[in-house]
């Protein structure tokens, strides 16, 4: 039963491989619900001007991929409500600017290289060895310079790219020793 009321959409049941679309300037929270078996969730927007957040979960998700133009899409919530985090990975062909945020705490891989235009990617808790690529647009990716080790890679491809970490104060020795053992970051492709 799909429920739309103040608090956003939620849907349920959804089968693998199924699309949740977006369009329009209406912020909302979208609880996307795949069935138990369901491997592959899509997300797919179109002219969004509002700040969205998807929540997708299944106890079976492994990927998800998202599709089109995100505009300002505000949050990208991977596996939010599921008892145990499966997905560990998350696609993204952005067709023109996009904004996301991704966050899962097995997701292993953020792969953007389809992407024409460039991905502003703030990516949150995830597991702890992450590859990272972007695309042919000028890509910025934001991540916790702390959940960094020498197993993690971020490969921006082409465009004029950035990587951003951030450091928390009370974790300043911790950081500086995690960004020693990055064995790779490339901005330039």
């Amino acid at each position: 039963k799909n429920v739309v009321d103040a608090t956003g959409v939620s849907i349920a049941g959804l089968a693998s491989g199924s699309t949740v679309a977006l369009s329009g300037s209406t912020a909302t929270t979208v609880a996307a619900g795949y069935a138990a078996a369901a491997t592959a969730a899509n997300v797919t927007a179109t002219g969004l001007t509002a700040g969205n957040v998807v929540n997708v979960n299944g106890a079976a998700l492994t990927s998800v991929s998202f599709t089109g133009d995100t505009g300002l899409l505000g949050s990208v919530t991977i596996n939010d409500a599921a008892t145990t985090d499966t997905v560990t990975a998350v696609n993204i062909n952005a067709l023109s600017a996009s904004t996301l945020v991704v966050s899962g705490d097995k997701i292993a891989t953020i792969d953007a290289s389809a992407s024409s235009a460039g991905v502003k990617l703030t990516v949150g808790a995830v597991a702890a060895d992450l590859a990272i690529k972007g695309g042919k647009g000028d890509d910025t990716v934001t991540l916790g310079l702390a959940t960094l080790s020498a197993k993690d890679s971020i490969d921006l491809g082409a465009g004029n790219d950035n990587a951003v970490f951030t450091i928390t104060s009370t974790a300043l020795g911790t950081n500086a020793t995690a960004a020693a053992t990055v064995l790779s970051v490339t901005t330039a492709g």
